[in-house]
């Protein structure tokens, strides 16, 4: 029997001075706060703060592998890895389950959870925090028009110079129950 397991990531906010903090602070702060992070995931944060540079798709794919590889190490199977790109960042998601027994106990989901910290919570936040605005702005101006043609078909009317934000926010408000937001219809949010 195959117990399928999707994690949820929640990001760092427990982190003291999260809110606080430049891109480069933020990364300096998980690293002091974080005792049980993996030597791989310190130096790849280490790496970005001593050169001021961004954490690169590479350096998180290479967490995100860490991070499998503590999973199948105490018994889970991964089912399915894919890259979902985002506005300014690729996202690595996979599914973990079927453990031999068949259902997996609260101890070992804890312990699956567990890997997703040591091994790459920090660089992953690190990583989606790497986007600069321009490059959030420029993939979705490549999606406007169509965003906006589909939120007419769907009754909704926004000038041609409304904000992203506003955008966004009236496609969420108008996709009708369990179909996709026009931003997920026209690539510019993608999961698969």
């Amino acid at each position: 029997m195959f117990t399928a397991v999707t994690h949820v990531w929640d990001g760092p906010f427990g982190v003291p001075g999260w809110a606080r903090c430049s891109t480069s602070s933020c990364w300096q702060v998980f690293v002091d706060n974080e005792a049980g992070m993996s030597a791989n995931q310190a130096d790849i944060l280490e790496s970005a703060i001593a050169q001021a540079r961004p954490v690169t798709f590479e350096e998180y794919k290479s967490a995100v592998e860490e991070r499998i590889t503590c999973i199948e190490n105490l018994g889970f199977a991964i089912a399915e890895r894919r890259e979902i790109p985002h506005a300014g960042w690729t996202e690595i998601a996979f599914m973990y389950g079927g453990l031999p027994s068949g259902e997996a106990t609260d101890a070992q989901l804890d312990a699956a959870n567990a890997c997703n910290e040591h091994a790459s919570l920090w660089v992953q936040t690190a990583y989606q925090m790497s986007a600069t605005a321009e490059e959030i702005a420029a993939k979705f101006a490549q999606f406007r028009g169509a965003i906006l043609d589909c939120l007419s078909a769907r009754g909704v009317t926004m000038a041609p110079n409304s904000t992203q934000e506003d955008i966004m926010r009236a496609d969420a408000d108008a996709a009708p129950p369990g179909t996709d937001t026009c931003a997920m219809s026209t690539g510019y949010l993608s999961e698969a």
